[in-house]
């Protein structure tokens, strides 16, 4: 449940991102949060900042703002 609720907070749209049927870069963005869920915020929110489905997440490019 913990891993749910942190899931939940950092939020990755599968619309924005275009990885084909390939679930292992999914279930790495999940894995983040089920093996750091009683760790601390900062360890999670490092890792997740890393990971590549954040960074094309919020990425500028093709940005039509």
């Amino acid at each position: 449940r913990v891993a749910w609720a942190l899931a939940s907070i950092f939020i990755v749209t599968e619309g924005d991102i275009d990885f084909g049927e390939t679930n292992e870069a999914w279930s790495a963005y999940y894995d983040i949060f089920v093996r750091n869920a009683f760790d601390g915020f900062g360890k999670i929110l490092k890792q997740v900042s890393f990971n590549p489905l954040m960074g094309i997440m919020l990425t500028f490019e093709g940005s039509r703002s």
